[in-house]
């Protein structure tokens, strides 16, 4: 945990706007485990995997990181190294168990992600499952444009089932929103 620490502080000290998100993610990833009946060890998996997937962001210039326009092609080219660059990191401090994770997570269930173009089962299970988390909350998180309300997001979700993302995983996660949606209304009740 201390090595998550201090890779957290970096990401603070460097954009505290993508640690936010993937702080965010990191708890999608602990709470929709943990839904699934993860064990407590797998729980603590994807809980890291959630908050490491951009670490890699680290090593892109600024003027590709924070850029508010689209990217050129250029530059997205070097913005899909962040997968990359996040398993190195991870590797180089010992985390490999999430560094796979990491590296994978914006390949799609179709073959046509990065960096490797895995598809189906090629792709880790819980990079399938970070790859729904990390863009549901840039749907519904994203800084300075107008976000997509819960429902439009999981719709868009519901949407890029096997295409971008998972099938089976697709339902297992609207499922899941809908449960910590009907907690929420509870508790907002009671």
């Amino acid at each position: 945990m201390r090595r998550i620490e201090k890779l957290m502080e970096l990401f603070h000290n460097y954009d505290p706007a993508t640690l936010r998100h993937c702080q965010s993610v990191g708890m999608h990833m602990l709470e929709w485990a943990d839904c699934m009946g993860f064990s407590d060890k797998k729980i603590q998996i994807a809980y890291y995997c959630g908050l490491m997937h951009d670490i890699g962001r680290l090593c892109l210039p600024g003027n590709v990181f924070n850029k508010l326009e689209p990217l050129s092609d250029d530059e997205q080219d070097m913005h899909k190294l962040h997968t990359v660059y996040g398993w190195v990191i991870l590797n180089s401090v010992g985390l490999k168990e999430i560094s796979p994770i990491v590296r994978y997570h914006h390949e799609r269930y179709d073959g046509t992600g990065y960096p490797e173009g895995l598809k189906e089962a090629e792709i880790p299970f819980l990079s399938r499952m970070l790859s729904i988390c990390d863009a549901f909350d840039e749907m519904t998180n994203r800084q300075g444009t107008n976000n997509l309300s819960g429902r439009q997001a999981l719709q868009a979700v519901e949407t890029c089932a096997g295409t971008r993302f998972d099938p089976w995983l697709c339902r297992q996660f609207v499922s899941y929103i809908r449960k910590v949606e009907t907690l929420k209304a509870v508790a907002n009740f009671a």
